[in-house]
């Protein structure tokens, strides 16, 4: 099962980084993913989109340098809106009253041994849920208590480098562009794999003449005139999603370019 680990700043990417190594022995099941070769403020690859989709659990490494970062939220948001999604929060050096919204609404883990227990039982459930090779309580708890002080460790070795100095705030109108920009690319790929998706298939229909029975057992009954017609619509819909006046994406279903991620 992917687990999404979100970070930003080299705090942040410390906590993460250990989270990774330490997660995957203590549940063998999970398969924790960071963007490791990607500094925040430099690309946005499709690559990160997928794994945002494809996670069930994101758990996002905050400390007091990154809590206004906006693409820990776009992240955030990202997962949360998966209906199967769990959003978990991880603080280091911080508490659940130091969180505003919408961060605060989410499961928040401080980085000592009880709550981070109680972390691993979420993540352990949601491996349980999808039907994956889960840990009862007592074999969790025995992995728990194995590998804890190695992660304690790394913990306290994180806390005590000094944070980032703050960055100068950037313009908020410019931080508002960016995120719209991913997301218009977001809906660009979706609907371009709609676009090629429903182009395959009227390929696959118009290959067969005089509404013939499809002997690849495609079901005879649906009118190819109507599968012709949900292709042509594809077009106004794609309109719809990117705005009047971008230009439809070719049938590749390639993003325009990479866009830039991370402060």
């Amino acid at each position: 099962m992917l687990v999404f680990l979100s970070w930003s700043g080299s705090r942040s990417k410390a906590v993460a980084k250990a989270l990774q190594g330490w997660l995957k022995k203590v549940i063998q099941a999970v398969d924790p993913w960071i963007s490791v070769e990607i500094e925040k403020g430099k690309r946005w690859t499709p690559e990160i989109s997928d794994r945002l989709g494809q996670s069930n659990v994101g758990v996002f490494c905050l400390t007091k340098d990154n809590l206004n970062s906006p693409w820990l939220l776009f992240e955030a948001g990202a997962i949360s809106k998966n209906k199967e999604g769990t959003v978990c929060t991880f603080l280091l050096d911080l508490t659940p009253g130091d969180l505003e919204n919408p961060l605060a609404q989410f499961q928040a883990t401080i980085a000592e041994k009880e709550d981070t227990f109680r972390l691993v039982q979420s993540i352990n459930q949601e491996v349980q849920e999808v039907q994956e090779k889960w840990l009862p309580e007592g074999d969790l708890k025995e992995s728990f208590e194995a590998w804890w002080p190695r992660l304690e460790e790394q913990l306290k070795s994180i806390k005590a480098q000094a944070p980032a100095s703050p960055k100068p705030l950037r313009d908020q109108r410019e931080m508002l562009e960016e995120v719209l920009e991913l997301l218009r690319g977001q809906a660009r790929e979706e609907e371009a794999r709609r676009h090629d998706a429903l182009f395959r298939a009227f390929q696959n229909t118009s290959q067969h003449s005089g509404g013939a029975n499809v002997s690849s057992g495609r079901d005879s009954s649906i009118d190819p005139q109507q599968r012709l017609r949900e292709f042509l619509n594809v077009g106004q819909g794609l309109r719809a999603a990117l705005g009047k006046d971008e230009k439809l994406p070719d049938s590749s279903g390639a993003p325009d370019g990479d866009k830039a991620k991370k402060d």
